[in-house]
């Protein structure tokens, strides 16, 4: 059984493609992963069903090539951006600190409509082939950012530097896609009303106890990456459109 895309050769069959993966991205937004049917999608594209079919055998191709092509923008942007020395050269520890784990939090509640759904698939898919390979691609963006921290390996008090940067990051990507969940975001409310209000603050503070860095509790140097967080979020919260994260 034929389980991605059939082959897009011409300019106008790549738009049609990426119009039908936009369209069901927007509808897992909106409806959730049950309610992202093939004739929702094809409608929320502006094609026929049978349009959807004789690209895809079916939903669960569709909306795994949904999936794959979410990981891989993310991993190559992310790839981009750490990839340039210019952005970091001078970047504190605690700045990376900040700006990574910001990220992180702004990421998941600006994209928790799309985030929750893809999550969901990727928890509950049979496929391991497909589960490791979006794994893989997330994994890939994860070690690029450990990387980026090790440079500061000698600030770093734990024994072992890599395993406690690797850790550290672990459990804020654990405790974001518990609090993005349904059923996490309810015990998080009913437990700890006031978490999402401290992440900010605590979850930084958390990593870089656990890195053993000195003054962990001190606030970050400005930095320009962190300013445009901060806009992005204001923006965000306000209704605005929010534009992009850099």
């Amino acid at each position: 059984m034929q389980h991605g895309p059939l082959p897009a050769k011409q300019a106008r069959s790549r738009k049609s493609l990426e119009r039908l993966l936009d369209a069901a991205e927007e509808v897992l937004k909106k409806h959730g992963l049950d309610g992202a049917t093939v004739p929702r999608i094809a409608a929320q594209a502006g094609l026929s069903p049978g349009s959807v079919y004789r690209r895809f055998p079916d939903k669960d191709a569709l909306l795994r090539a949904v999936v794959l092509r979410y990981h891989t923008r993310i991993a190559e942007k992310s790839r981009a951006n750490l990839g340039r020395a210019e952005l970091w050269k001078g970047t504190s520890l605690r700045q990376k600190a900040y700006i990574a784990i910001l990220s992180t939090i702004a990421a998941h509640q600006a994209h928790a409509g799309l985030l929750r759904p893809l999550y969901q698939l990727c928890q509950r898919h049979p496929d391991f082939a497909f589960r490791r390979r979006a794994f893989q691609l997330e994994m890939g963006n994860f070690r690029q950012v450990v990387k980026l921290f090790l440079e500061h390996r000698d600030e770093i008090h734990h024994p072992d530097p890599e395993l406690a940067i690797t850790f550290g990051l672990l459990l804020v990507a654990f405790t974001m896609r518990e609090h993005l969940m349904d059923t996490g975001k309810q015990r998080w409310s009913d437990v700890f009303p006031t978490a999402v209000a401290q992440f900010d603050r605590e979850l930084p503070r958390m990593f870089l106890r656990y890195l053993g860095v000195k003054d962990p509790d001190a606030p970050p140097e400005p930095h320009p990456a962190l300013k445009r967080l901060e806009e992005f979020r204001a923006s965000a919260a306000s209704g605005k459109s929010a534009g992009k994260m850099s």
